[in-house]
């Protein structure tokens, strides 16, 4: 558990407790809600145990997989689960993204290309060619 302190011009959280006009929440997980993989997202995973991935563990391996393979259902329960700035992160920061689905998803979540890694000219360039080795 851990503390928050109430400062009466706003209202300040640390970690799990979280004091609204002067009431105690407990929260248990604020960035995610479930702490394990449904089991139809579980096809995505094919190359590692499913049921032993922690989506808190590793979540900007579980968002750019369930982005850039999944279907509707993945696509809902990574929104659902994950705040949409860790999703922005992840778009940002991963190179895994196909460029089409980086597109898209720089456009949906309004982030400047600029930012997003993928879409950058040396990664593009490195992505085109059959084996860069």
């Amino acid at each position: 558990m851990s503390l928050v302190y109430h400062n009466p011009r706003r209202v300040v959280l640390i970690k799990n407790v979280l004091v609204i006009e002067g009431r105690l929440t407990f929260c248990y997980n604020l960035t995610m809600k479930s702490a394990s993989l449904p089991k139809p997202l579980h096809r995505y995973f094919w190359d590692t145990e499913a049921t032993k991935l922690n989506p808190q563990d590793k979540p900007q391996y579980v968002i750019q997989r369930l982005l850039e393979m999944g279907d509707v259902e993945a696509v809902r329960w990574v929104r659902k689960n994950f705040s949409e700035e860790q999703i922005k992160k992840t778009i940002k920061e991963r190179r895994g993204f196909s460029p089409k689905t980086a597109q898209f998803w720089a456009l949906f979540l309004k982030i400047p290309q600029e930012e997003v890694r993928c879409l950058q000219k040396p990664y593009l360039k490195q992505h085109k060619t059959h084996w860069p080795y």
